[in-house]
Formats: structure tokens, sequence, C-alpha cells
């Protein structure tokens, strides 16, 4: 806990709040990268995997919103200069996962999904409460900082 007290009173100011939504999101990385839509639902096994992680994820834990309601939106980074920056230290090809119920962000890219995180912000709520939401929150903080992932 107080390697959290320190992440907080150093990156203070790094806190973004109150938090973008999900369609912001979307579009920060629309503009950001070039894209193309995966249909999760021709691989059967990976879109129950996917919507098990997003109904057992901090960001459902208070809604506990049914995995049959939710709108899942799949995307493969496109490999090029735009997304240079993600795939430098990645071999493999870059997912990012959106969830518009629950504002589910997922990525395989460590990098990605701590600016992703990061750059989306935290409400005041979770902030107060110092909850999950909170603690992941400074966790990635604390990564996209010590990893250039963000200014």
């Amino acid at each position: 806990m107080n390697e959290y007290k320190n992440v907080k009173n150093i990156y203070q100011n790094k806190i973004i709040s109150p938090e973008n939504s999900i369609i912001e999101m979307i579009e920060y990385l629309k503009n950001k990268i070039d894209y193309r839509i995966i249909d999760l639902h021709k691989h059967k096994y990976y879109y129950e995997k996917t919507k098990s992680n997003i109904y057992n994820s901090y960001c459902n834990e208070n809604k506990k919103i049914n995995s049959d309601h939710f709108i899942i939106e799949v995307w493969e980074i496109i490999n090029n200069e735009k997304s240079s920056m993600y795939y430098s230290n990645f071999d493999d090809t870059i997912y990012v996962v959106f969830e518009y119920k629950t504002e589910f962000i997922s990525s395989n890219s460590n990098d990605l999904l701590a600016e992703l995180i990061v750059k989306k912000g935290i409400n005041t709520k979770d902030i107060e409460k110092k909850n999950n939401t909170y603690m992941n929150y400074l966790f990635f903080l604390k990564y996209a900082i010590d990893n250039h992932s963000i200014d």
C-alpha cells in the first residue's frame, strides 16, 4: 500500500479526472493509429473467454452486467508508421478490446493498455474510495510513466 501512496504523491499531477468515456477513448485511438475490426464471434473460444474476462473485471465489479448484454469490439492494430511505437518492443499482432457497457478496455500490448487506461482517467468517487479501480489506475500510471508510454 505504501508504494501506491508514493505513486499518488509523486504523480498526483498526472492523474486524469474526471474520466473520459469509452466513446472518447475509441475516438482518441482512431485518430492515432490504423486498425481493422475483428469479428470475434467467428472465434467462439476467444469470444467466450473475452466475455468471461470482462464480466470478472474491475470494470464490471459494481455494475454486474450480464455477459450476454456486452457490446464487444475488437481491433487489430495495423503495424505501420503510426503504430511503430507500440510494435517496437512487440513481436506479435496487437489487439485492443473495448466493451461499451462496462467501459472495459484491454490490449495484449502493455504499453498501449497503460496509455489507454491513463488517458481514460478515473472518476473522483474512485479516487476518494481508493477502490480496485483506483489501485488499478495507479498501477498503470506508474507503468506508463516508467516506460514512457505517456507524456
